[in-house]
């Protein structure tokens, strides 16, 4: 189901992209609460988090507790991606699963 959920935010992006090609708006999104359900069916939401490639970055300054911020550091290497792309990662994964 979390995989479905984050090729589901892909498709969205990609879907926004071209529609603002097109000059096209994104229709707002509906709300959980006045959506049908069939029976047998199950209903999720899918948070979309638009990424900004031709904007320039934001430098964030926060303050983490030390043992967050070494598990950052450690995890990030583990993986072998940057503190920077590991946190977009968690996020994104985070806003997806309603986390």
């Amino acid at each position: 189901m979390v995989e479905a959920v984050l090729n589901g935010a892909a498709v969205l992006q990609d879907y926004a992209i071209e529609m603002e090609r097109d000059g096209l708006k994104l229709a707002p999104p509906s709300s959980l609460e006045d959506t049908e359900v069939p029976e047998g069916c199950v209903l999720t939401s899918i948070v979309f988090v638009r990424a900004a490639p031709d904007k320039p970055g934001v430098r964030l300054n926060i303050t983490l507790d030390a043992g967050i911020a070494e598990f950052i550091a450690s995890e990030s290497k583990r993986r072998g991606m940057s503190r920077k792309n590991f946190l977009e990662r968690l996020v994104r994964q985070t806003a997806q699963v309603g986390g």
